[in-house]
């Protein structure tokens, strides 16, 4: 279906430009003239494609989003002018495409709850209770509650990971020892062991078979994991 560009007037008399998404240019005027607006001009134009890849936004954008809408909805803006602003505002490389592709969807008539499906970029979770918040005509306190949803589980996930570090790191300095004692100690001491002649207990011997592996093959073994690690 195609685009169409418009100017006019709202019901307050103020100058309002936007684009609309009808299947003529008839329909279009007859779309706006619903919502109020006196149509002056409008013109058929291509739909615009973002070129910048939408991806689906992090815990912190979503928190940012549904506070920053709920603020401006409560204060009497309107959904699309409060787009606009957010847009203006939006200084994450993801977020601003994601947010013009939801105004263009919400101008051009798409209901705010499919605009925000169709857009890619935000959970199942949001654009669900958005639908359940339009319905209702509730959808500042839903939003509202989203947001304190997400930062729930955004600090759930921040105190998993910190919890994570310190055994991590004590992985990390635990095979750090066992490979600085394969690697260095237990070669000097087998040395020892080979000029005295004498026959070693079985643990002792596969302790210095596996001394020796890694002497001749750790760092290959290293090698391997490291392009594993990268390439997962």
């Amino acid at each position: 279906m195609p685009y169409f560009s418009y100017s006019g007037y709202d019901k307050r008399g103020k100058n309002t430009k936007g684009t609309i998404e009808a299947s003529s240019s008839m329909q279009a005027v007859e779309r706006l003239t619903e919502r109020g607006i006196v149509v002056v001009d409008v013109a058929a134009i291509e739909k615009k494609q973002s070129r910048a890849k939408i991806k689906v936004l992090s815990l912190e954008s979503h928190i940012f989003f549904c506070r920053s809408l709920a603020s401006y909805l409560k204060s009497g803006l309107p959904l699309a002018d409060s787009l606009k602003i957010m847009v203006k505002q939006a200084r994450d490389k993801h977020m601003r495409p994601a947010l013009e592709k939801l105004l263009a969807e919400v101008e051009g008539g798409r209901k705010f709850h499919t605009a925000l499906a169709e857009s890619g970029a935000f959970r199942e979770s949001l654009w669900r209770v958005a639908e359940s918040g339009e319905q209702s005509g509730s959808l500042i306190s839903v939003l509202e509650e989203a947001a304190e949803q997400f930062k729930l589980e955004d600090g759930l996930r921040r105190k998993i990971r910190g919890a994570m570090i310190y055994p991590i790191v004590m992985m990390v300095v635990g095979v750090g020892v066992v490979v600085f004692m394969l690697t260095y100690v237990v070669p000097k001491i087998s040395e020892l062991f080979e000029d005295m002649h004498q026959t070693l207990p079985l643990p002792t011997r596969m302790l210095i078979a596996m001394s020796n592996f890694l002497g001749n093959y750790g760092l290959w073994i290293l090698l391997a994991i490291l392009i594993f690690i990268l390439y997962m």
